[in-house]
């Protein structure tokens, strides 16, 4: 029960955690963390309203396993704890996203996706296979904790990205240089995930969404810096040719 409980909760808990500044003025805004951010990998604005079906589709999965009919069921007690901690970490984020001191919260958030993110991949992983092995239904509960890893999964390079940036800048590396390894990394991680999941489209449409907004950002912004822009164009692609691969190699 207390699983059960925490699976319903904790969805609508993230919402509200990462929109403090809606109830208090102390509060910093998931947007204004955004423009304060000094990477070049920052996408626009409106790339953060994915969280929006993020939150619905994982409330909607802690609506459908606390019915009294998935009480017991298989797949739901095996990944729900999973889920819990995945679900803790991003409400810790909006914790800290909103209240922390702002001369290292940059830092604070980026150390907190990293072990998020880990867990929401492995929990889609483990989500997957069993839903393989048991049939089971519910796919919108699947593409809820998808979406969310593959948000994660970027969103965690372009959290360590300004830390990344300096130490490289002491190395020599310009600014849009070490923004274009950076994200060269993220999009060799996003692949491998696709790939290792067989082709899974939730996962993928969350790094693709963001990808689109930063070249948007890129284009409009005064310099361009065509190096982010290009990697981030030949990553959808790339991107997209791996889903369909995987999915081609899924169906054999």
């Amino acid at each position: 029960m207390i699983r059960r409980v925490l699976n319903l909760t904790l969805p609508w808990l993230m919402w509200i955690c990462s929109s403090m500044n809606l109830f208090t003025s102390a509060a910093r805004s998931p947007s204004a963390m955004s423009d304060a951010n000094p990477s070049l990998l920052v996408p626009s604005g409106i790339a953060f309203s994915i969280w929006l079906p993020i939150f619905i589709l994982c409330i909607a999965y802690g609506i459908i396993q606390v019915l009294p009919k998935y009480k017991d069921d298989p797949v739901f007690k095996d990944i729900g704890w999973w889920t819990i901690a995945g679900f803790s970490g991003v409400c810790l984020w909006g914790l800290v996203n909103g209240f922390w001191p702002m001369a290292s919260v940059q830092m604070a958030t980026a150390i907190i996706f990293v072990p998020v993110m880990l867990i929401l991949v492995a929990t889609m992983f483990k989500f997957d296979a069993l839903r393989q092995s048991t049939g089971h239904k519910w796919p919108f509960s699947f593409a809820g904790i998808s979406m969310i890893a593959g948000w994660c999964s970027i969103a965690v390079f372009l959290n360590w990205a300004p830390q990344a940036s300096a130490w490289l800048g002491e190395l020599g590396l310009s600014a849009s240089l070490a923004s274009t390894l950076i994200l060269g990394l993220a999009l060799i991680w996003i692949a491998a995930i696709t790939w290792r999941s067989k082709g899974n489209v939730a996962y993928v449409i969350p790094p693709v969404w963001g990808l689109g907004w930063l070249i948007a950002k890129r284009l409009n912004s005064e310099p361009v810096f065509n190096d982010i822009v290009i990697t981030a164009g030949t990553g959808i692609v790339i991107l997209l040719g791996v889903l369909v691969l995987a999915r081609r190699r899924r169906s054999l």
